[in-house]
Order: C-alpha cells, then structure tokens, then sequence
C-alpha cells in the first residue's frame, strides 16, 4: 500500500483479508529514501490519528541509504495478492543469520515499532503469496531473495553513475529522473514523491519490475487507482514536473 502511515504498521489479519492463493504476474521490489519519507512524516504528526506523540521516523545510523520496503506479487490488472496463507507465521528466529543484513537494508524507521515489525507485515501480507515461486516460498528464501535483489540493482550507485546525487540545493525535474532510471536499468521505472508541510516534493520510492525468474521488465506507465485513502495520511504521489529534491542521507 502508498500509504505512509501505514508503511510499517503490523496489520491484523482477519479471515476476511485471507485470500486464496491465485497466480500473480510479476514482482514488484520497492526501494524507499528514508530521508524523504522520515521527513515528512514527522512533520506531519497532527495528520496521522492513531499516531502516538513520542513517535518519530528515523533511519537507523547504520542503514543503507536507500532501504528495502517490500518484494510484492503483482497482477497485470494492477491488483495484488495479499495474506494468502494464515499458517505461514512470521518467525524471526528463522532470520537469525541475515539479521544484520535486514537490520541495514530493510530495516523499521519507526521509534514505537520493534525492529522486526516491518518484516512481519511483509512476509504475511505479501511473501506468503509469493508460494508458486520456488526461489521464495518459504521465509528464510523470501527475504534472501530480495536482500539479494537489492544488492544486485543497487539504487543508490545507478544513480550516482547517473549524476543523480543527494543534494540540499540543487533539485531535480521528472524527465531526467525517469530517463536517468531507464539509463540505469534498461526499462521503464516506476518512482514516486511526497510532499512535506513546506509543499516542497522529494523523492521517496523506485518501484523495480521483475519477472518470476526476477529479471527486469518494463513497468507499467498506467498510474493504479488505490481506493479509500483518506486525506489525512501522507501517501506517495506522481512526482512534479520540476523541483523534486533528494537530500543528503540523515540516519
């Protein structure tokens, strides 16, 4: 889901949300800038209901600049797969030997959360709809898979060699990020930003497409249409045509 206040949150599944484990198209691996997203998101403590007042965003020190959000199942009709087996429960024991990996690379921003609640919500709301593909049916491949994912497209240096660089003054307009992505990558990218109490917009997410057998594809340009998101949750947005920012790492 876009939604910001949602991102991390543990989710409790009911057997309404249980979906019968159907075929999936592709995959999505979405990487978020914490910077931009723990930037708004603090600013925007009045907005967010069930938010507490001690709670704060914020990237790990040690943490990659750009992390892991989730490796999703997708549809080519633009919906998803979700909760798909409520007997694969989340275990962390089983994530003991890639613990420190996931801590850097996709780890919680939130100060409330513990560490392994981010993990939990992908693996039972989108992992365990991944089953019919061997690479990740089970928890531990799952989250090998997409730490090995990660490394292998690394975000933060395909923008680099793209002279796409953090910055606090310079910014950045849409068509030169989106052929920079195509540069890098090959194929068509999806991106998106969001906007701080300031109005000023940063980017925060670059959604890769995957095959099953995880090589990359052309993403869909058709923007999908998320139902009842409420005004007063941050989301991420299409980016504007100019000024869109990517600030220094703050971890």
């Amino acid at each position: 889901m876009n939604v910001l206040g949602l991102l991390i949150t543990a989710t409790t599944v009911t057997y309404a949300d249980i979906e019968e484990v159907r075929d999936f198209d592709y995959f999505q691996l979405i990487l978020i800038y914490p910077t931009s997203v723990c930037r708004a998101y603090d600013q925007f403590t009045g907005f967010i209901s069930n938010r507490a007042v001690n709670d704060f965003c914020k990237a790990p020190v040690d943490a990659t600049p750009w992390t892991i959000h989730g490796l999703w199942p997708n549809r080519n009709d633009g919906s998803f797969p979700q909760f798909c087996d409520n007997k694969k429960k989340f275990d962390v024991s089983k994530l003991v030997p890639i613990r420190q990996k996931l801590e850097r690379n996709w780890p919680n921003l939130f100060a409330l959360r513990s560490v392994s609640s981010l993990w939990k919500h992908e693996w039972e709301k989108h992992g365990t709809c991944a089953a019919t593909v061997e690479a990740v049916n089970d928890e531990v491949k799952y989250f090998n898979k997409s730490l090995t994912l990660f490394e292998q497209f690394d975000i933060f240096r395909m923008l680099e060699k793209q002279k796409i660089v953090p910055s606090k003054e310079k910014s950045y307009d849409m068509m030169l990020l989106n052929r920079s992505l195509i540069s890098a990558y090959g194929k068509n990218v999806k991106f998106h930003c969001i906007q701080d109490k300031e109005k000023k917009w940063f980017l925060s997410d670059v959604r890769l497409c995957l095959t099953k057998n995880f090589k990359l594809m052309d993403c869909k340009t058709k923007l999908w249409k998320w139902k009842s998101l409420k005004k007063s949750l941050l989301i991420y947005q299409p980016c504007p045509i100019d000024d869109i920012f990517y600030l220094p790492f703050s971890g």
